[in-house]
């Protein structure tokens, strides 16, 4: 399910972000720097602090992503296990086709089991679906934070660019 080009994609989109993060990173830093008024080295403080937490949310919620994937290839695995489990059920009763009466027996004992284990795996699949929905709202929840606080930053910024070129004037 979770293929090499999927982590790969991962990958790059963190490095992708934690570049960019990192650059908004020294570009505050120099801002910081170079501000003169202890209140705008304030606001620059925060504003780092809020970059900072934004670096850390988006590695959340890249980890989250790959543990979505993980559980989905578990879950894939053991139903194709189950299946070829079935597979070789049904290949071995077909071979013991003339002794009827044991057939009977054996059947019935399979299909009970099947039943119990399908059952089983429907209560896990259940279990297992439930914690993927989670585990999206939460990845939903991350990156709308991670937008507002993208959004906020960048207004920041450009709010202490157009008070630096102010005081430039």
């Amino acid at each position: 399910m979770t293929s090499q080009s999927d982590k790969d994609l991962s990958r790059r989109t963190t490095d992708k972000v934690t570049k960019a993060l990192t650059e908004t990173e020294e570009r505050i830093v120099d801002l910081i720097e170079a501000a003169q008024d202890p209140k705008d080295k304030a606001y620059l403080f925060i504003l780092l602090k809020i970059n900072s937490s934004l670096g850390d949310n988006t590695m959340v919620v890249h980890e989250v992503a790959d543990n979505v994937n993980e559980v989905a290839l578990s879950l894939h695995t053991h139903l194709q296990n189950f299946n070829n489990h079935i597979l070789a059920e049904a290949d071995i009763h077909s071979r013991e086709s003339e002794r009827k009466k044991i057939w009977t027996w054996v059947g019935r004992i399979a299909q009970t089991i099947v039943f119990a284990v399908v059952g089983y795996f429907q209560v896990q699949l259940a279990d297992i679906n439930l914690r993927i929905a989670q585990l999206e709202n939460k990845l939903a929840n991350h990156v709308a934070d991670n937008r507002v606080t993208e959004a906020t930053v960048a207004k920041n910024l450009e709010y202490l660019q157009e008070q630096k070129n102010s005081k430039v004037k």
